[in-house]
């Protein structure tokens, strides 16, 4: 038995926003549209394979941090103009990117499944000013603490690639964050470097993989699958999620055959199918 990992990918589009901390950070080339797509599948289970969630541009919120001095910009402005590629892109049409003075953005929640691990993030934007960029990150915000950042993908501060894709779907795997939504709140947060239509975006997509929980420090069954068990961490996360309670008396006897009636218990409870009268 080997433990399996179901990829899926949530897409974030539209207009989101935050300051770069590592401006001058290295970026990959940008990415076609088709190459994200080769390796975006959309299974519901299996390894290597990834899903996908689209949100719209206009259901991201704004956001203005530092002095309220009454000349705070005008954040959402719509590009009429221009190729199709612009025409749903969204811009900032003044203030500032930096974080000493008002610093403004675009930002939407991530509901990504608790426990999950977000491997990267892809930027589709825009980017046509010789000296600013579009910056995007994560942004976790744990209970009563201080926020934490993702590290940044961004078009680049010197170049102007124009449109394209930015970032992989595994551009976060070394940063090892898990979704505890317990104790965190998570936002996808992007900034516009340009004061004018030069920096605009359209959609970010967030990658993650479903995870299984660590093992922890005492069995549940002990008769039967002690510490040491090979299938130990996998037949917990089934006890502590409430697909099953074992066979009785501490043990859960993991070489027992499984019933058809057994099945549709251990399925019912996993998938949570409800059915109201």
């Amino acid at each position: 038995m080997r433990a399996r990992t179901s990829w899926r990918i949530l897409r974030v589009a539209g207009v989101l926003a935050l300051a770069a901390g590592a401006a001058a950070s290295e970026e990959a080339p940008p990415r076609t549209l088709e190459e994200i797509v080769a390796e975006a599948r959309d299974p519901k289970w299996g390894t290597g394979s990834l899903a996908v969630i689209n949100l719209a541009a206009w259901g991201f919120g704004e956001g203005v941090q530092g002095p309220l001095l009454g000349s705070e910009p005008t954040l959402f402005a719509w590009r009429t103009t221009g190729g199709a590629n612009e025409i749903f892109g969204v811009y900032r049409s003044g203030g500032t990117a930096s974080m000493g003075g008002t610093h403004t953005w675009f930002a939407h929640g991530l509901d990504a499944p608790a426990g999950a691990q977000i491997m990267g993030m892809t930027l589709e934007g825009c980017d046509t000013s010789a000296t600013q960029q579009v910056t995007l990150r994560l942004v976790t915000l744990p209970s009563g603490g201080t926020s934490s950042l993702s590290p940044d993908v961004s078009t680049g501060l010197a170049a102007t690639p124009g449109c394209s894709l930015f970032g992989s779907p595994t551009n976060l795997a070394a940063s090892n964050i898990f979704v505890d939504k317990l104790a965190n709140t998570y936002l996808v947060n992007v900034s516009l470097g340009a004061a004018d239509t030069s920096t605009s975006f359209r959609s970010v997509r967030v990658f993650y993989a479903l995870r299984v929980s660590p093992a922890p420090a005492t069995a549940t069954f002990p008769n039967d699958v002690p510490t040491s068990h090979p299938f130990f961490r996998f037949v917990e996360a089934l006890a502590a999620s409430g697909v099953t309670g074992g066979c009785g008396a501490g043990s859960y006897c993991p070489d027992a055959p499984v019933t058809r009636g057994q099945m549709a218990v251990f399925l019912a409870t996993a998938l949570g199918l409800h059915f109201p009268n």
